[in-house]
């Protein structure tokens, strides 16, 4: 109508263009100023994602050593069985290392994953290509379940069978159930109980992965599947997501993380609820990273 006023950005779909690229610029300064979308730590799929912005935002001043909270800790014998331990002191030396005791996918796992690396087994079978895929292999945790799996995976046989250079071609379920009628493959069928559970169950997915039987074909992880203590640990959600992460996989080969693992005192104290508050104390945490505040820290325990 001519009386009308006409509003300063035109009609109504002008208005929600208008509003469109608004949101979008707002959205694209957020991200520029403040990182937004935030990230988190324990789903980033690179090792090198570590919180660095948190270490330049605590200053070495702002770490007081004669506060409540940093006394506690200069008093709690877990926290300074580990803080006096050259093995310890030597890891966190590792970026790496600091990363993994940070997650807090650590935090939630730790009393599982301490058990589970008193296990010779699991230590070997940690730093193996393929295991932490098995482990989290929707097939093969629903195959623990079944005994039969289970009695296969025991047997030597079974692992020398997982080996076999002639199932090497095998790719698919198909595949596989096609090798179980050659001739050629007969050792396939020896077994009668394992080979009802290939052709019935969704085991048969993770035989016909290269990748997997590789794995299987490894006795320290056969040892460790068919030990009823570790295995009920690794059915555990926090466990799989401890072990799965690349800054675990990593940090497992290098030789002052087997150093710590293979010292029970060191498990039991990384185990303990008092590091878990410690390590979720950003003060503490800074004291981690840096040389010079582990120094300063050390000499207050002495």
């Amino acid at each position: 109508m001519a009386g009308e006023k006409k509003s300063p950005f035109g009609s109504g779909k002008a208005k929600l263009w208008f509003g469109i690229i608004a949101l979008a610029v707002v959205l694209i300064v957020g991200y520029s100023f403040v990182g937004y979308p935030p990230n988190n730590a324990d789903t980033q799929g690179t090792i090198g994602g570590a919180n660095k912005y948190r270490a330049d935002q605590i200053k070495d001043s702002d770490v007081k050593l004669d506060n409540p909270q940093m006394q506690a800790l200069l008093q709690n014998d877990k926290v300074l069985a580990l803080l006096k331990n050259e093995h310890f002191l030597s890891a966190l030396g590792n970026e790496l290392f600091r990363q993994v005791l940070e997650r807090e996918s650590f935090r939630r796992s730790a009393p599982a994953a301490m058990v589970a690396y008193e296990s010779e087994s699991f230590r070997a079978a940690m730093v193996r290509p393929g295991f932490a895929e098995l482990i989290g292999n929707e097939n093969f945790r629903e195959a623990l379940l079944n005994d039969a799996v289970l009695t296969a995976i025991g047997k030597e046989q079974f692992r020398t069978n997982m080996a076999d250079q002639r199932l090497s071609k095998i790719t698919t379920v198909e595949q596989l159930h096609n090798a179980l009628e050659k001739p050629e493959l007969a050792f396939l069928n020896d077994d009668k109980a394992m080979r009802e559970v290939l052709l019935k169950t969704e085991f048969a997915k993770v035989i016909a992965d290269p990748l997997m039987r590789s794995v299987l074909a490894n006795k320290d992880v056969a040892d460790l599947i068919t030990d009823p203590a570790r295995r009920s640990e690794m059915l555990v959600p926090e466990f799989y997501r401890f072990i799965a992460d690349p800054a675990t996989r990593t940090i497992a080969l290098e030789r002052e993380f087997a150093m710590v693992m293979a010292d029970p005192a060191l498990r039991s104290a990384m185990a303990s609820p008092d590091f878990a508050d410690a390590i979720s104390n950003p003060q503490f945490r800074s004291i981690l990273e840096r040389e010079n505040l582990r120094s300063t820290f050390r000499d207050q325990i002495q």
